[in-house]
């Protein structure tokens, strides 16, 4: 995929779930392996994504800690795009959507602040219901 498919990204909310849309029926779907952890009222997603891959992050209810570990992503947040390196820490606020582009193989890792003791409670509390799954 080219780069500057990714930087054209200038997108709506209806243009976002489309292309998530697109992204699922594609035949080659990726869907990444995340692993999940819980600690002392913290809640840790850490997923991985092979070079190439293009996605669309879930709307998330609480802001939350980023940490790209490894590998470099583009990331639009449909206003601008940033390449971002690793190693990388930063924090992303409740509401915040993206489509996010693998330039290389990727660690990516969220953690949440949330009582929470099972993905599906953590997922229900933190992520608003995703309307790009289908039904």
């Amino acid at each position: 995929m080219s780069k500057a498919i990714i930087k054209s990204l200038v997108y709506s909310r209806p243009e976002v779930k489309d292309l998530a849309d697109q992204l699922r029926a594609h035949p080659n779907a990726y869907e990444p392996p995340v692993n999940h952890y819980f600690l002392d009222g913290m809640y840790c997603r850490e997923a991985f994504a092979v070079a190439g891959t293009l996605g669309v992050g879930a709307t998330h209810t609480k802001g939350c800690f980023n940490l790209l570990i490894e590998g470099t992503m583009t990331v639009s947040n449909g206003d601008k795009e940033v390449v971002l390196k690793a190693p990388q820490i930063f924090i992303g606020g409740a509401g915040s959507e993206k489509i996010v582009y693998a330039v290389t193989d990727v660690i990516w890792v969220n953690v949440f602040r949330t009582d929470a003791t099972t993905v599906e409670e953590a997922e229900k509390e933190l992520f608003v219901e995703n309307i790009y799954k289908e039904k």
